[in-house]
This record gives structure tokens, C-alpha cells and sequence, in this order.
């Protein structure tokens, strides 16, 4: 008795490959959303640290806010010639000022506002801001 194996019906030819099409996009659109959420996170906590950073030079030295943006900006006070800006950075989006100056709540604040960063993935591309970072220190001399 010879055996027939059941053919395969024209109308499902090509469902293997809508299928995996599809697949295919979900798993891109997925892959470039970890990408974005990735690439926020590193951003937001890199410009906190440099944040902190300025602010901890502050309460140790006598004010400069050139100096302190500089070491925000380029990880010391007196950049050179050859000193890249980290996250490119520029000084119109960092900001430092004295709170209560000569009391002993004396407080240094630092902060980046309007910092623009881009997304990769199409439903959401294009330029954004990131959120404001503020970082607040108590002075260890007196100004």
C-alpha cells in the first residue's frame, strides 16, 4: 500500500514568511527600545557624576563659576587646548550658584538644564531634552 503524505494547501504558502517578518520587526523594535533605554540611563548618570563632580570641587575651593563649569565640562578647572568636553557639554546648560552666602548653611548648587540627546528608535525619533540634574553640597569654608 503506498502512502500519500497530505500536501501543503496553496492558500498557506507564504505564511512562514509573514510570520517571520513580523517576528522580525517586534524583535528589532524591541532591540532599539533596550538601545534607548540604555543609551537614557548611561546619559542621566554620567551628567549626575559630572554634576557631582563640579559640586565637590566647589565646596573645597574658593568660588569661581568659570572653574567650576570647566570642571563639569572638561574634568578640571583650567582645561588645555587639547581638553575634549565630556557628553559634549557646553556651558550654556550647566549652571552654579552660592545659596545663603557666609551663613553656615552656605550651599553649593550645581546643575544642567536642556541637555539634548536623540533616540534611535523611529515611533519615538527625534530630539529631546533630558531632565534637569541639581546637585546641592554644604560649603566647607565660608564665601
Amino acid at each position: 500500500m503506498l502512502r500519500r503524505f497530505p500536501t501543503k494547501n496553496r492558500r498557506s504558502r507564504g505564511n512562514a514568511m509573514v510570520e517571520g517578518s513580523l517576528a522580525l520587526m517586534l524583535f528589532a523594535f524591541s532591540f532599539l527600545g533596550v538601545v534607548d533605554v540604555g543609551q537614557v540611563m548611561v546619559l542621566h548618570q554620567g551628567l549626575a557624576e559630572r554634576a557631582r563632580a563640579g559640586a565637590r570641587w566647589a565646596v573645597v575651593n574658593p568660588y569661581d563659576s568659570d572653574a567650576i563649569k570647566n570642571v563639569v565640562i572638561y574634568g578640571t578647572p583650567t582645561p588645555g587646548n587639547s581638553t575634549k568636553a565630556m557628553f559634549y557639554l557646553t556651558t550654556n546648560v550647566v549652571n552654579t550658584q552660592v545659596l545663603e552666602t557666609g551663613t553656615p548653611e552656605a550651599r553649593v548648587v550645581v546643575s544642567i538644564l536642556g541637555y539634548p540627546f536623540n533616540f534611535f528608535s523611529p515611533l519615538i525619533a527625534g530630539r529631546r531634552m533630558a531632565k534637569p540634574i541639581v546637585v546641592s553640597m554644604p560649603v566647607e569654608q565660608p564665601y
